[in-house]
Formats: C-alpha cells, structure tokens, sequence
C-alpha cells in the first residue's frame, strides 16, 4: 500500500526529511555559521519540528472525518517517516480500512455490471479512488469505455447514448430486458478468471445467462469457466473437479474436456486373457 500512497505523500516527506537534517548533534562549525558551512538555511529547530508534527497530525485526523481516506493515509505515512515506530498502528489500521472499503466498492461495482452500467462505472472509480493502482478496477474501467466507445460507433448520426433516467435520486433500471450478447459483461468475467477470481466469474455469467437463457455466448462463456475450475482442482481436489465438470455439462452437455474428464478410465484386459487372445 505504501507505494501506492508515495505520490501522494512525497511533497510532505521531502520537507519531513529536510526538517530531519537538523535533528543531529552538529559540529562545531555548524553551531557557529549554519549558512556559512552549506549556504542554504538552517536546519529546523525541534520547537519547529513538533510544530509541523502536530499540524501534520490534525491534518490526517481531520482528513479521516472528512472521509478522504487516501489522502489521510499519505498524511500518516509523512508521520511514519518523521517518527518511524511511533505512527506505523494507526496507519495500518487505516489501511486496512481502506482495503476493506475498496472490496466492498469491488463487490457491489461487479453486482451492478449486470444491469447498471453507469452505477457500477461510479463504484469503480470510487475504488480507485482509494486504490489508484487496483487492477480490477482499472480493467474494469477500460472495459466499461470500450464498450461505451462500441456502442457509440454503432449509434445512427444524430443520435446520443441513452443512460437510465434518476427518480427521487435514485438510479431506475432500464424497463427492457437484458440483451444477449453482452461483451462489457464476458469482458469482466474474463478479466476475473484472468485474475484467479473463478467463482466471481463464473456467478457474473451465470446471471447473465439466467436473465437471457438464450444467450449462447454467455453459455459457451460459462461451460468453459466450469471447465477451468475442474481442471484447477483436479490436482488437488478430483471430487470437486468432478463436480465442476458436471455442471459444466449441465450448461453444454457436449463440452469435450468436460466429457473427457468425467469419462471412466478403460479396464485393461486380465494376462490370460491378453495371452490366450494370442496366436
């Protein structure tokens, strides 16, 4: 987390470093003529050092009230490098919020990919917001604008993209029902699977193809997801694999690696049999 807070915090840990320079004993010729031995200022008394510690300090408690939790997460880290032992707690601790706020954003922005384009948009953007480095959500928003690129070449001259209208403030879902075909949504599943996230996958798709049960891609998409969580746990784990392949088959009874897996192993002949079959 810390890199991903380092832009963030660096124009406060140069000055926290700079203020630093001078907490050590200094020579003689230092205490005589600061500016004559480098020619730049002196360094930072330590009444100026605890004043910008604690300036430091409110600023991060007033950013958490506030709800900017990035930014009071890089107003900790200056304090974790002026004082090393005495902040690393608190700003664990809010790390750890953070994390926990970005996989909340993370679940809901998946949930409503599957009928609320611009909702999940924003939940994305929130989670990176706090985590500007999360992969998810950065493919997920590169997804989301291809897609919206695609359907705009496709619009008629004249025409603008329609977003689902606000009542009382809140989102309404477009009254149509789901299209066959989505790729934003096949897209997504993808990049989850990509990312080791099968199950996440495999229950996007699974909505997709229950709200359109004719949408073949989305089958294919499913039967195959099925198919690379058997072979995941085959190694590790042959009855849940088995059970993977099964469903696999459920969605396309003709999937040929799913078939293959749950095929029998053929019985070798008995020895006598092999040597009486002989001439």
């Amino acid at each position: 987390m810390t890199h991903r807070l380092f832009h963030r915090a660096a124009p406060w840990a140069l000055l926290a470093i700079t203020l630093l320079s001078g907490c050590g004993t200094p020579s003689p010729s230092a205490t005589r003529s600061p500016r004559a031995a480098t020619g730049g200022p002196a360094p930072a008394s330590s009444d100026e050092i605890r004043v910008f510690e604690r300036q430091q300090r409110d600023k991060a408690l007033a950013l958490e009230e506030q709800g900017a939790w990035a930014d009071a997460a890089a107003a900790w880290e200056v304090l974790v490098l002026l004082k090393p032992g005495e902040y690393d707690g608190r700003l664990a601790d809010l790390q750890k919020r953070i994390d926990m706020l970005a996989q909340d954003y993370l679940a809901r922005a998946r949930q409503e990919l599957k009928g609320n384009l611009p909702l999940s948009e924003q939940l994305y953007l929130s989670a990176v917001a706090l985590q500007p480095q999360n992969k998810e959500a950065v493919d997920a928003l590169r997804s989301i604008e291809r897609a919206r690129i695609r359907q705009e070449s496709l619009l008629k001259p004249g025409k603008t993209l329609s977003l689902p209208a606000e009542a009382n403030g809140k989102r309404v879902q477009p009254a149509q029902p789901p299209a066959p075909g989505n790729p934003l949504l096949m897209e997504q599943a993808s990049n989850l699977a990509s990312q080791g996230d099968i199950d996440e996958a495999i229950d996007l798709v699974a909505g997709q193809l229950k709200a359109v049960p004719n949408d073949q891609a989305a089958r294919e998409q499913l039967a195959e997801l099925h198919y690379k969580k058997a072979q995941a746990l085959q190694a590790k784990d042959p009855a849940g694999a088995q059970a993977a392949a099964k469903r696999c088959l459920q969605v396309s009874p003709k999937h040929p690696g799913c078939s293959s897996m749950l095929k029998p192993p053929s019985a070798k002949p008995p020895a006598s049999a092999a040597s009486t079959a002989r001439p």
